[in-house]
């Protein structure tokens, strides 16, 4: 598995998008986030595969003023 963590700077009602890619060789079979528990100012609108080798996620800010979230994104990789 493959993770990365983002702190984002959402502006309201900003969509953001991220990405995880798989190391040279691999295939994405799978991915997911994690958003802080508590952090209520963000909605994930999408967690999906972008291509054959990387995994996207959405999220878009739900707050009147500017948020500051950590967002965890992974793809689960594997050997074709």
């Amino acid at each position: 598995m493959v993770s990365a963590s983002f702190s984002l700077a959402l502006a309201p009602n900003i969509l953001a998008v991220r990405d995880v890619a798989c190391p040279a060789g691999k295939i994405v079979i799978g991915g997911g986030f994690e958003v802080p528990i508590g952090m209520f100012d963000v909605a994930v609108t999408a967690s999906r595969p972008l291509n054959a080798t990387t995994w996207r996620v959405h999220v878009r800010s739900t707050s009147a003023s500017a948020v500051n979230p950590a967002l965890t994104v992974w793809a689960t990789c594997m050997t074709p």
